[in-house]
């Protein structure tokens, strides 16, 4: 390339180079030689072709764009050490395009868990369809031959039941460059040496190492723990599924049931899902930190999300019931005595128990039916953050002795007189969380009695 920019540049009369000292030419082409081809895009390379040592799934740059051959040349840095790169030449199908580098990485590490993984047709014509589903709107665009591999690009993220049957859709990439969906309960994964997932040693799973040696929480557990706002009727140390291997025992342990499942032998009966032999329990993996598992009871099927947390749940626990004796500790501190001048006068003891004189004034509707003056104060709400400006915070009351049950809310802020309440309705109130205001506000100012 050197070569022909150099002769042309000196065979037409009056050109740019005839003009430039020599000084400077040297220094052009310099850089034109130090600088290389230059890349036009990015992508992640879904299916490197077999004669390179390339990783699935590796980031790789774009040199250039053959429309004829339908092909790109690459340039593939591993470990961005630029000395090993290597510059190859592959089919556009093999490449996903992705020239924005932040969607690039993301577009990796979805793809990252599929990459080691093929798809082996069981019977003969397997249909590749270009949408996940089999009614109308689903066409057939290939048919995959008995025993024919396609590369696995994603999966579907629950099982879906196809005509009594039970599976995942993955979507898989053909080695003519077909892209589409096929229905996993005649698909055979297996890895890049064609070793079904379905045969390979618990001992060598790392997924279902997670699964027999961790303890694993109703997955709410991690939006509370995620968002700081914990029912800790829900949120409880004994709710758990877990493994004992000693006694070859998984157990489940949470709000609405408990059981045990005493097994044979626990082995993988497709990709990510594993059968507990002499029960009805089936474990699905979606990472190390998320599973699902299925199990039939008195003849219905019971399904479960859990997941992972890394923290000392009975201390998140205590933290946040010392959190709440702050909060009642604070508001008492206000008084102990308030009186109202249509509503009547409250009460208030350390231990946190409340009696409501004068009450029967209030509208009934927002009374639970229980109330008859007395009850229990609890500060387990939370303010949305579009309210926290405009009050000091939220305080229920219950039913005495009862933590669960129909309580009163409000919302509640200090005033120079005393202390203004606010009524919530339940409707505003989404897990643990007072939402905003009722539409037509009903307030009640209570004054300090001495």
């Amino acid at each position: 390339m050197i070569r022909n920019v150099y002769s042309h540049s000196f065979t037409r009369t009056g050109s740019v180079f005839n003009r430039m000292p020599v000084a400077l030419l040297l220094l052009f082409l310099l850089s034109v030689v130090s600088c290389g081809p230059r890349a036009i895009g990015r992508g992640v390379l879904l299916w490197a072709p077999e004669d390179l040592d390339i990783p699935g799934g590796a980031a790789v740059e774009i040199l250039s764009e053959s429309e004829l051959r339908g092909s790109y040349q690459l340039r593939y840095v591993p470990g961005g050490e630029e000395d090993g790169e290597q510059i190859f030449e592959a089919e556009t199908w093999r490449v996903r395009r992705i020239d924005d580098r932040d969607e690039l990485e993301s577009a990796r590490e979805r793809y990252a868990e599929f990459a080691p993984y093929f798809g082996v047709a069981e019977i003969q014509a397997l249909p590749v369809r270009d949408s996940m589903g089999t009614g109308p709107s689903s066409s057939i665009i290939y048919r995959m031959r008995q025993g024919e591999q396609a590369k696995i690009i994603s999966r579907s993220e629950d099982v879906v039941p196809v005509g009594g049957l039970e599976d995942y859709w993955f979507e898989i990439l053909t080695s003519d460059g077909t892209r589409g969906y096929v229905y996993g309960y005649r698909l055979d994964v297996v890895d890049a040496q064609g070793v079904s997932t379905e045969k390979t040693a618990a001992s060598e799973d790392a997924f279902l190492d997670a699964v027999l040696n961790s303890v694993w929480r109703p997955d709410y557990f991690a939006w509370m723990i995620n968002d700081n706002v914990y029912d800790l009727t829900r949120f409880k140390d004994e709710y758990r599924f877990e493994h004992d291997g000693e006694n070859r025992t998984f157990t489940l342990n949470t709000r609405e049931i408990s059981a045990e499942f005493p097994y044979e032998e626990v082995f993988r009966a497709r990709y990510k899902e594993y059968v507990v032999a002499g029960t009805s329990l089936q474990i699905t993996t979606f990472s190390e930190n998320s599973i699902s598992i299925q199990f039939t009871r008195d003849g219905e099927t019971i399904q479960e999300s859990l997941v992972r947390i890394d923290r000392d749940v009975s201390e998140i626990i205590e933290n946040e019931r010392q959190r709440r004796e702050d909060v009642k500790t604070a508001f008492l501190s206000m008084g102990k005595s308030f009186r109202s001048s249509q509503y009547g006068s409250m009460q208030f003891s350390e231990d946190g128990s409340l009696e409501w004189r004068g009450y029967n004034a209030l509208d009934s509707s927002i009374l639970p039916s229980w109330f008859q003056g007395r009850g229990d104060l609890a500060f387990n709400l939370y303010l949305a953050r579009d309210l926290r400006s405009s009050y000091d915070g939220a305080v229920s009351i219950t039913r005495p002795g009862i933590s669960i049950s129909e309580s009163l809310n409000f919302l509640y802020r200090r005033t120079d007189q005393g202390i203004q309440l606010e009524f919530v309705p339940g409707e505003n109130i989404d897990r643990n969380v007072i939402l905003k205001q009722a539409l037509t506000p009903f307030v009640i100012f209570f004054s300090i009695q001495e």
